[in-house]
């Protein structure tokens, strides 16, 4: 980006150059952090006499990096500074620091700002940017440079610069850090002792397995591994790299999954395209080609902390759910290498992955009640409770949620959004929902799910009682993909079905609808993001709790349900069809995997619909050469149709024929020739000697018969 931080404020309030002077102060703290100066966009210094100013300043927004936002009267009531407000927000969704890219600096005293009921009359843009964390700087406006000799005056400074330090430095990391990982989760406490005794196991150079007791879902698995990964990213300079694992049952074929990933992207030669062995290896030279590059970069920088992570990379094996996955037989094909360090998360304990030593699981428990009451508090507003009452009350609410990460998580950014709610008011309605805090050491595995799936649905139910209807519709929508691939632009098309304004892009200036209700999901945590995000960083595919997910589907009634089922049906359907030509474009292939999640979720619970989508992602599997992915999906349909249509039916001679090509590509040429010979059969009984149809099935076999 070329500029590190835009300065929002109102004209009239640097008569006296009071912002000017402020901005240069900054940048002078900010040049001894960074060790670099400091890149403002300031509209008097960076806007010449002739140039559009408009086209300026929204080139300026999205060439930021941060906002600086100098809040008094006449910026609350500057239309064009909420312009610049509601129009950063939109990149700012996209960015590395969701939440956290405008930084509020109290300038000039605003009647009433400090009262508890100041947003009942504000607008909502003014309350958004009254509930982000404001530094107070008002002696500034009235004393300028000899405020500085108030201590407090100089300390608040000092923390404005450090922050934007901070925040830009975490922006650049993002920016530079090699792989596809997920985000990772920005208000993520505590786990301190897991952290250091995972750090030991993957530093040890043997896999780690983080696994839950007794099973319970929402405990916080994949967040540990992400947040793992991002914080200790400096020691895997080669990069940390994702994938996801659900439903796999070969390690070498989800390790081939890496190909299209970010920083992953190389051609495989025709021999490797016709191999998953030699796909595989070839990921794994890829891989060591990244560490051993680290290692050099490292080697040649006078940084010592660069040194620290010298050549390594980290493969997380994400939601492992088939044990044979982990199978010694299987994971013995990986080098035993210093360069390789293996994550795997997975509620399998030590009987089903029985080849792994006991002391390569770290099973993570409940939040210990402090780190909860942590979670909850850093959500309040100026990061605290307003008093001991309130701290109390959270602690109540730790209690009746036993440390659940992901009920305490859903408690506390409904408490920090929703400011009106206090923590007593809401322990009160945990209460009525009949909550109530169980001693649960002699518990049996069963119960203790189900009342963790209780202590879930009291925490979000209030959060989705309050929801608007088209934010509760693009959950419901969400809730009927698969759990880690939700693609954003598949709800806004379904969504903008019924209310048509989320289908239309906003002029500049104006809000986005769809921004603003990707926004709330997102910060909510009802949606995460994951690493697939448009060239300007607004994501693409994010992921949603399989427990919300559940919780989500449960409101829905059978014909509502049904109905959006449907719908979705029909626009993946249509998605599958235009890709047939347009995966070419490399633009177009974040869609190819949410494709076959999909497709692969709807073969697994019986429906004959996914035996159609399968079929309709030959054609950019094959071409991406994920034969082994579409050998998989084709098998699963071919099983699905032999039970609903009669033998001879021409779907059926279409998925033979479709599975044969993937099997010649293969080399499996006895399967290739059956299959077509099968085709061939039901579609002589079909159409007449000379259609097109027999021709290039003729022609196909003839292929398979030279080889």
């Amino acid at each position: 980006m070329n500029y590190d931080i835009f300065i929002s404020y109102a004209r009239r309030d640097n008569t006296g150059n009071q912002v000017g002077s402020l901005v240069d102060q900054i940048a002078a703290r900010f040049a001894t952090f960074a060790g670099r100066p400091l890149r403002p966009f300031f509209d008097t210094r960076e806007i010449e006499g002739g140039e559009y100013w408009q086209d300026k300043i929204l080139a300026g927004l999205k060439e930021s990096r941060l906002m600086l936002a100098c809040l008094s009267p006449g910026y609350l009531a500057s239309q064009w500074c909420e312009w610049e407000f509601i129009e950063y927000q939109k990149y700012e969704l996209g960015r590395a620091y969701l939440g956290k890219g405008i930084a509020p600096i109290y300038f000039v005293t605003v009647p009433g700002f400090d009262q508890p009921d100041f947003e009942a009359t504000c607008t909502k843009w003014v309350a958004d940017l009254r509930r982000r964390h404001h530094h107070d700087l008002r002696p500034w406006y009235g004393e300028g440079e000899a405020a500085l000799e108030q201590l407090d005056v100089k300390e608040r400074l000092d923390a404005i610069s450090r922050q934007v330090w901070e925040q830009i430095r975490l922006g650049e990391q993002v920016e530079q850090r090699k792989g596809n990982l997920d985000r990772a989760n920005e208000h993520f406490v505590g786990r301190n002792t897991e952290m250091q005794r995972l750090n030991r196991m993957v530093s040890l150079g043997r896999m780690g397995v983080l696994t839950a007791v007794n099973g319970l879902g929402g405990i916080g698995k994949t967040a540990l591994a992400l947040q793992y990964a991002h914080a200790y990213g400096h020691l895997f300079a080669g990069g940390c790299w994702q994938i996801r694992c659900e439903g796999k049952a070969n390690l070498k074929e989800a390790f081939a999954s890496l190909r299209d990933q970010r920083d992953m992207d190389f051609e495989l030669n025709d021999e490797e395209k016709k191999s998953p062995d030699l796909q595989f290896e070839r990921i794994l030279r890829e891989l060591k080609q990244r560490a051993d590059a680290a290692r050099l970069e490292a080697a040649a920088s006078p940084d010592r902390n660069q040194k620290v992570g010298r050549g390594r990379v980290l493969v997380l094996l994400d939601n492992v759910d088939q044990p044979e996955l982990l199978a010694d037989e299987q994971t013995r094909c990986l080098p035993r290498a210093d360069w390789l360090c293996l994550l795997a998360t997975t509620r399998l304990g030590t009987k089903q992955l029985a080849d792994l030593a006991a002391d390569s699981f770290l099973s993570i428990d409940e939040l210990p009640p402090d780190d909860a009451l942590s979670l909850i508090e850093i959500h309040q507003p100026g990061r605290a409770f307003a008093n001991e009452t309130e701290r109390q009350a959270a602690r109540e609410i730790v209690k009746l949620l036993g440390g659940m990460p992901l009920a305490v998580e859903s408690a506390a950014v409904y408490l920090g959004e929703y400011q009106d709610i206090s923590c007593s008011d809401y322990l009160a309605g945990l209460r009525e929902e009949g909550l109530v805090f169980l001693d649960e050491t002699g518990e049996e595995s069963a119960k203790k799910v189900r009342h963790g799936e209780k202590r879930l649905t009291a925490t979000l139910k209030p959060t989705l009682d309050r929801l608007a209807e088209e934010d509760r519709l693009a959950l419901a929508f969400a809730s009927l993909l698969p759990a880690d691939h939700v693609p954003l632009p598949w709800l806004r098309h379904l969504v903008a079905q019924r209310f048509p304004a989320y289908g239309k892009d906003a002029k500049p200036g104006r809000r986005d609808p769809w921004a603003d209700l990707a926004r709330r999901l997102l910060s909510l945590c009802l949606l995460q993001e994951t690493g697939v995000a448009t060239d300007r960083g607004f994501p693409l595919v994010v992921r949603m709790h399989r427990l919300l997910g559940e919780l989500v589907r449960n409101t829905l009634d059978n014909e509502v349900q049904q109905e959006y089922r449907d719908t979705v049906q029909t626009l993946v359907v249509a998605r599958a069809e235009s890709l047939w030509e347009d995966w070419v474009d490399r633009a177009n292939r974040w869609e190819i995997p949410p494709l076959a999640a999909l497709a692969g979720y709807w073969l697994d619970t019986g429906l004959a619909i996914g035996a159609d989508l399968a079929n309709a992602l030959i054609s950019p599997l094959s071409g991406l050469a994920h034969f082994a992915e579409a050998r998989a999906l084709m098998l699963k349909a071919i099983a699905i149709e032999e039970k609903v249509f009669p033998h001879d039916h021409p779907t059926l001679a279409t998925s033979y024929s479709n599975l044969a090509t993937v099997e010649q590509a293969l080399g499996n040429l006895n399967e290739a020739r059956a299959l077509m010979r099968k085709a061939i059969a039901i579609n002589e009984k079909v159409f007449p000697y000379d259609h097109p149809t027999l021709a290039r099935d003729y022609s196909n076999l003839a292929m398979m018969e030279q080889d």
